[in-house]
């Protein structure tokens, strides 16, 4: 609610959202309850864009009057903070990191004067406490790290175990302290992912450290007697791990064998060989680089001095900004935050970015050949400025050189990376296929034959029959005007329902699942189509699901009618429901759901040396549809394989690439009807025209060699061409609208587009690309639509491309503040008191 107690509407929607649970409350006892509440996005403008208030009631089943009701503040994070969670039995041995300046940079000032806000925020478990993890992995998406010292996985509930293998498997990194929890997590749910396995203990030797100091101690400018490499006393060793390396796993660069690594989908688990909390490691003058760079994997930082007081750092090798969200965590879903837009890197001051981060420098993205030749044609800017974002090739620079963070993706103004988002590419791209293929369908010959036959039959040979077996045939006639008039009123209702008069429910979904894991991230996009006015009631999949009302249109087109705002209220149970959503009579609705789905088995495939796959399997419940595989060579040429239709359990071996250019990668795919051709002519375009419209299609502006795939005979497969002739108004008109009878409804060309052109194949990369056509899960509508069409673009990431290499910084922190070993080693103890429970 705002600071009236109003509701505040679901951003570019005329609806506000309650969410309710039910609580089983024993007289006399304390109990925890978790809950979600959906924080609407707020205007970066505002005093208090960052603050919200929730209100919260306790109501009796019964009804009546709320037990309690109370409004709390709740101050939301900035889009580059993030959450850090800590796991262990002993936290407080972990206070030192608080003030890390990979954390915080403590007491530092921007040009403005203000503090430099915290890029993350620790939290940790307390005794007796709830675990500060949600059950439910679509409510982690402000976590980007998780440090696990020596806690028992036994403590967490199997919903906790399944949201931390999706959080990981979409991005999440999960930080190991060696000694004292390899060996528990081992035999544990997440044994199948460790990058090593326990393979002894063991003093860790200054011999065992050399490497480690050669490439991670970081250089000193000003003071020749500070000591920043890592150095054990021979009297005191320092204990450690001997390590099995699992065969995906790799050692950090130059770490020798004290870090070791292995990527977990898009997500990674790194093990140390000490504890991170040991007296040592938490002195070494090094390690707040050894922090940064090697375990949170962020880019490489340069600190600098920009007035007398104030320091701050900037990236050593990008031009990327300090406070750009997509740096601070690698969480993604591709319907969140696919970029609709070119991430362009940012050069604002510090005092912009650390008070709002509501600017930024952007190109439109397009595809194929016209994005190519942006590219050609950019003379490369020297200076590295972009300050009017014009220059397209250093931000393809930018996304080739660390794809892991950039790749396509672009944040969000309030949530940042990872969070609900109706204006991320996919979600612009669904909306525009739901306004264009949402509606009724005409009657199909088929049904009129029908109808014609059965009313003939009535009507003709058995009236006779009846009034024969009479023996008044002569009644015959007089029966006729009436079965006439019955047979009238028949058919109309036959036809309302057959073309969805009164309901139907257009769907279209995207499907993202990764590689050897049986779990995917579905969205569902719902038109909503209603002859008469209806309360919709949508009980989904399952507890993960999340369902709101979607914008019909972007929010900076949205504006707000003058009409009260409808509430819809979402029931969080076992399987959730919404209610309430209302859809006024002759109107069309739309529903945005998303879940987390269980695939019955896993997607997985084999590759050779150069990593291209030579054979996938289907282990998963779903018979996938217009199969192909992308991949891209460690020479940046592209290839597509054509497989076809896979169904549940098969397999497709001896895949057989073909080279393709970059702007022909879908081509396979667009000799379907399903992606976006009709079957009658490819529209142009010209390139000058971006507007989107309900009637665009994203055909190339000129005529194309398109190969045809292997299984292109399938009666479903659209013979194209493509015409630079001017047509009459007529045959324009015939091309705008075709007759949906015997061709699909629905057409995933412009979702395929945004993944295809957008998202980033790295060199080594692979992805399948498939459709689905059917319902996906066990959701619901009530009342149930008359005419349902659904189609689902299904993405699987086969194999992920190598992380980026790992680099120290170029200096430290504390080379502007004049600290020594002595001053360092104070200022640990001085934490450790500071944040010890009283």
């Amino acid at each position: 609610v705002d600071s009236l107690g109003q509701p505040i509407p679901i951003p570019s929607t005329d609806y506000f959202l309650t969410t309710t649970r039910p609580a089983s409350l024993p007289k006399s006892e304390w109990k925890n309850f978790e809950t979600s509440v959906f924080l609407p996005r707020r205007d970066p403008g505002l005093a208090r864009a960052f603050t919200a208030n929730v209100r919260y009631s306790l109501d009796h089943t019964r009804g009546g009057t709320p037990q309690i009701t109370t409004t709390q503040p709740t101050t939301m994070l900035k889009p580059f903070q993030h959450h850090i969670v800590l796991l262990s039995e002993r936290p407080d041995s972990y206070n030192f990191l608080r003030m890390s300046d990979s954390i915080q940079l403590s007491k530092q000032r921007t040009e403005s004067g203000d503090l430099i806000p915290p890029f993350y925020f620790m939290v940790n478990n307390v005794f007796g406490d709830p675990l500060p993890l949600p059950r439910q992995s679509l409510n982690w998406t402000t976590i980007a790290y998780l440090i696990w010292d020596d806690f028992d996985p036994e403590k967490l509930s199997t919903d906790h175990q399944d949201a931390l293998l999706d959080w990981l498997h979409f991005g999440g990194q999960l930080i190991l302290s060696g000694p004292d929890c390899l060996d528990k997590l081992q035999g544990s749910f997440l044994g199948p992912y460790l990058p090593a396995q326990f393979d002894g203990s063991r003093n860790i030797t200054n011999e065992a450290l050399r490497e480690l100091n050669q490439n991670w101690t970081v250089p000193v400018a000003n003071n020749a007697a500070e000591k920043r490499t890592f150095v054990v006393s021979e009297s005191v060793p320092l204990l450690g791990v001997q390590f099995k390396p699992h065969t995906e796993a790799n050692f950090v660069e130059g770490t020798g064998d004290i870090a070791i690594e292995r990527t977990v989908g898009r997500g990674r688990i790194v093990v140390t060989a000490f504890s991170l909390n040991a007296p040592l490691v938490r002195k070494w003058r090094s390690f707040p680089s050894f922090f940064n760079n090697a375990l949170l994997r962020r880019l490489p930082r340069q600190f600098f001095r920009y007035d007398s007081a104030d320091i701050s750092y900037r990236w050593a090798d990008d031009d990327t900004n300090i406070f750009d969200p997509l740096v601070g965590s690698t969480l993604r879903y591709l319907s969140r935050d696919l970029g609709y837009r070119a991430s362009l890197p940012a050069h604002y001051s510090l005092e912009r970015d650390s008070r709002e981060h509501s600017s930024r420098l952007a190109e439109p993205m397009v595809s194929g050949s016209e994005y190519a030749t942006k590219l050609s044609e950019v003379s490369e800017d020297n200076s590295g400025n972009n300050q009017n974002g014009s220059n397209w090739k250093l931000a393809y620079e930018r996304i080739a050189k660390n794809n892991w963070h950039f790749g396509g993706y672009s944040d969000a103004p309030q949530s940042g990376v990872a969070g609900w988002n109706d204006d991320s590419g996919v979600s612009i791209a669904a909306r525009e296929t739901l306004i264009q293929a949402a509606g009724i369908t005409p009657p199909s010959s088929t049904f009129v034959l029908r109808m014609l036959a059965a009313y003939l039959l009535v009507l003709v040979p058995l009236n006779w029959f009846i009034f024969r077996c009479m023996g008044k045939v002569e009644w015959a006639w007089a029966a006729a005007p009436v079965i006439a008039i019955v047979g009238a009123v028949l058919v109309v209702r036959m036809a309302s329902l057959d073309i969805g008069f009164v309901r139907s429910n257009t769907q279209v979904g995207l499907l993202e699942i990764h590689a050897d894991y049986p779990r995917a991230h579905l969205t569902e996009y719902s038109a909503l189509y209603t002859s008469l006015s209806t309360g919709y009631h949508v009980n989904l999949d399952n507890a993960t699901a999340q369902s709101l009302p979607f914008a019909r249109v972007s929010e900076s087109s949205f504006a707000r009618s003058n009409d009260p705002l409808s509430e819809v209220q979402l029931k969080r149970t076992v399987q959730n429901r919404l209610e309430g959503f209302q859809i006024q009579s002759n109107s069309t609705g739309l529903l945005h759901s998303e879940m987390m789905l269980d695939l019955e088995g896993i997607i997985s495939c084999q590759t050779d040396d150069q990593r291209l796959p030579t054979s996938v399997s289907n282990g998963s419940g779903l018979d996938l549809k217009h199969v192909g595989i992308l991949h891209r060579t460690d020479s940046e040429n592209y290839q597509v394989a054509w497989i076809g239709e896979m169904a549940s359990g098969s397999v497709a071996d001896n895949l057989k690439f073909e080279p393709c250019d970059f702007e022909s990668v879908t081509a396979p795919w667009r000799m379907n009807s399903l992606f976006g051709h009709s079957p009658v002519r490819v529209r142009s375009k010209s390139p000058s025209d971006t507007s989107l419209d309900s009637t665009d299609s994203f055909d190339s502006e000129e005529s194309i060699d398109l190969p045809i795939p292997s299984d292109s005979s399938s009666e479903d497969d659209a013979s194209v061409f493509v015409s630079d002739e001017p047509t009459s108004g007529r045959e324009q008109l015939a091309n705008d609208y075709h007759p949906t009878n015997g061709d699909v409804t629905i057409r995933l060309g412009r979702l395929l587009d945004t993944i295809a052109y957008t998202l980033v194949l790295s060199p080594g990369e692979s992805r399948l690309i498939a459709s689905f056509n059917g319902q996906l899960g066990r959701t619901k509508f009530d009342p149930a639509a008359t005419q349902t069409d659904q189609q689902t673009l299904v993405l699987v990431h086969l194999r992920r491309p190598s992380l980026p290499p790992a680099a120290r910084d170029r200096n430290a922190l504390t080379d502007f503040t004049g600290k020594s070993d002595l001053d360092w080693m104070k200022e640990i103890e001085e934490l450790d008191n500071l944040f010890s429970p009283q």
